[in-house]
């Protein structure tokens, strides 16, 4: 089973026995689309009974080609303009209540200020570069939908239960840390759509961003974070070999 691994990582780390429940099956029949930005209509990549079309795919990908990346050129607002004011209202007493946690110091950041008024707006920036109370706060807001649009990463789906109801991918390469990849990443989304997903593998990547805010909790140090990672714990059977490794090359590094 797909989740298997990630299930035992959670037993390892939690010392509990956890049951998974799933089907093999999507009970809600789903079409899914390709829009390509500047092209001239939809792709039906995939049709109700899960038939995955290639020849719909390789349609949108050489209009995409053609056409080149195009970002989102605007948003659809609401028949006031915007979120109503009850909703801003609801918005800025959320916002408020969870910078109240921060020093004062912390709340006059620019990286704060910077966010209510696109909230008040109804738009939302969720990213791994913005401050974990902010993430949080518009994590809280998209679930009580009173974010009606929000600019995401593709992270943002890992772990989160979200009520979307349209994704759009904005651009077809995405940068990985070393260089911009294109149409792997689009491959693997029709692989997920066909029931057929990729092994689990961790992309997780210790930074220097990542120690010094680790640094600044108590109890928590870089070890800990890579003892407990799921990364960690994929890489547990390559450990004696490592070790070997490590003996065998070590009288050669002391030498040199």
């Amino acid at each position: 089973m797909q989740g298997s691994l990630q299930v035992n990582w959670v037993v390892y780390l939690h010392d509990q026995p956890v049951h998974v429940i799933y089907t093999d099956y999507r009970p809600v029949p789903l079409q899914h689309f390709i829009y390509p930005a500047g092209g001239s209509g939809l792709y039906e990549v995939v049709n109700m009974q899960g038939n995955f079309r290639e020849d719909k795919f390789t349609e949108a990908m050489n209009v995409l080609s053609q056409v080149g990346d195009a970002g989102l050129g605007g948003i659809t607002r609401g028949k006031k303009g915007g979120t109503a004011e009850d909703e801003k209202a609801k918005v800025k007493e959320i916002f408020v209540n969870a910078i109240s946690l921060l020093s004062e110091e912390d709340s006059k950041l620019p990286e704060i200020g910077r966010v209510l008024p696109l909230l008040l707006r109804g738009i939302g920036v969720h990213h791994s570069g913005l401050l974990p109370i902010v993430k949080e706060v518009i994590e809280i807001l998209f679930g009580e939908g009173l974010i009606k649009t929000l600019f995401a990463t593709e992270t943002f789906s890992m772990g989160l239960n979200m009520p979307a109801r349209t994704v759009l991918f904005t651009s077809a390469r995405k940068f990985d840390g070393k260089d911009y990849r294109f149409a792997s990443e689009i491959i693997l989304i029709c692989l997920h759509i066909c029931c057929a997903p990729d092994p689990l593998n961790s992309q997780f990547r210790l930074t220097y961003n990542m120690v010094l805010n680790l640094l600044r909790v108590e109890g928590i140090n870089p070890e800990y974070m890579l003892e407990s990672s799921f990364y960690q714990f994929q890489n547990y059977d390559a450990l004696p070999q490592l070790y070997e490794s490590l003996l065998y090359f070590s009288p050669i590094i002391y030498i040199l």
